[in-house]
């Protein structure tokens, strides 16, 4: 089994998620918020969800439903690519 990887093309702001829980994928989309300058609350706002349910998904102790998780990174305008292993 390989280890985890997160890598983010900033260039082309397209992101490759290989061997990733929620967990990791909330530090990134925390990372990314940040990176923007965003505040959860505008965040929330803008995509009609609670800042509470931003807030858990960003720290990894709520798991999303997928929609959530491309509704968000389509507002971040970033492509994401997941490889999911057969184990």
């Amino acid at each position: 089994m390989t280890g985890k990887q997160i890598s983010l093309n900033n260039k082309t702001s397209s992101i490759l998620m290989e061997n990733c829980d929620f967990e990791d994928i909330g530090l990134y989309l925390q990372y990314t918020r940040l990176f923007k300058n965003l505040a959860q609350i505008y965040v929330a706002k803008e995509l009609n969800i609670s800042r509470v349910t931003l807030s858990k998904l960003e720290n990894g102790s709520s798991n999303t439903d997928l929609k959530t998780l491309f509704k968000l990174l389509k507002f971040y305008n970033v492509d994401i690519t997941i490889k999911i292993n057969k184990q």
